[in-house]
Formats: C-alpha cells, structure tokens, sequence
C-alpha cells in the first residue's frame, strides 16, 4: 500500500514537471461600490495582477456577506455561463482557522496589500498592488479555459428586499 501511495505520488510530481503548474492570467475587470461605504474604490488589471485602492468611510462589521461566482465561457461562445456560486459571511471567513479555498485566497491577499485579518475594519485606506495568487490556489477541477470572477458584497439577504449593497467586482481570467 504504501509503495503505490508513493508511486502515485512521483508520477503527479514527474506530470507536474513535464505539464507545468497551472497559470492564471488576469485579463481584465471592472468594479461598482456603494457611496454608503466607499469614497473611492479604484480597481484595475496590470500585467496579469490585480491592482485595487479604496477608501472605505464605514466600518465593516460583522454580517458582511459575498456572493462569489465563478462563470465559464464555453468554446466558441460569447457568453459565460455559471459554474458555481457560494454565499460566504466574510467576517467568518477572514476569522476562521479552518482552512478553505477562499481562506487561502484571502491569506494570499494580505501579502500585497493592507487588509486587516479581522473583523469589524475600520473605516480607512486599503490596498492591493500587484496580487497574482499562486498556482497551488487555482483548484484542480478548474480546466484550463477562460473565466470570469464575481465577487457581490452586501448585508443581509442576497437580492432580498433589504438587502444593503456594499462592493460589486467582476474579473475576466484565463487558466492555462
């Protein structure tokens, strides 16, 4: 048993060698916030990295949620079409100590910018300046292809009456 765990493991290790990691470039994105919360939120893509600034002019507290989506664009088509969608409660995330794809992707963030690793944030400057996560994050049931990130901010319920709008990000991206 424990030669073929072994055996299995240096053929990923040789495939990984001879195929590479997966990459994923950044092409392009676009964002809307909500003056309630910000008083700038500049967002951008630069040579496969992700740029952002942000004034926030509100605390964020517990109960801020995402809607975060992942969209796939077929072969030969325009449009994307939705993979999956999760709801998560951001504060819960960025708190926690069990280890998810989303808890790696927002420890990787903290390394290019200034977010606080807890929850409420006060109210102030935040940055990202240059974030390309690297390849161990991109998920093996994500083939190569071209993708499209969305990441809906809000309090309360999703697309319920009253729901409060925070941050809206959508990011094109191509796995190779």
């Amino acid at each position: 048993m424990i030669r073929l765990v072994i055996s299995i493991y240096l053929l990923l290790l040789i495939l990984q060698q001879i195929y590479g990691s997966p990459k994923l470039t950044f092409r392009g994105g676009s964002c809307r916030f909500s003056p309630n919360y910000f008083s700038n939120f500049t967002f951008s893509t630069a040579n496969s990295s992700i740029n952002a600034d942000m004034q926030l002019i509100k605390p964020l507290r517990q109960g801020l949620k995402a809607n975060l989506e992942i969209q796939l664009r077929l072969t030969n088509s325009k449009m994307h079409q939705k993979l999956f969608s999760y709801i998560l409660n951001i504060c819960d995330l960025v708190v926690s100590f069990r280890s998810t794809i989303f808890k790696k992707w927002f420890e990787s963030l903290l390394a290019y910018g200034n977010f606080m690793p807890n929850c409420p944030v006060a109210a102030g400057r935040y940055y990202v300046k240059g974030w390309k996560p690297d390849s161990k994050l991109i998920p093996s049931y994500l083939y190569p292809g071209d993708y499209r990130l969305k990441g809906y901010v809000f309090y309360g319920r999703y697309q319920g009456k009253k729901e409060d709008f925070v941050v809206d990000i959508e990011v094109d991206a191509v796995i190779s």
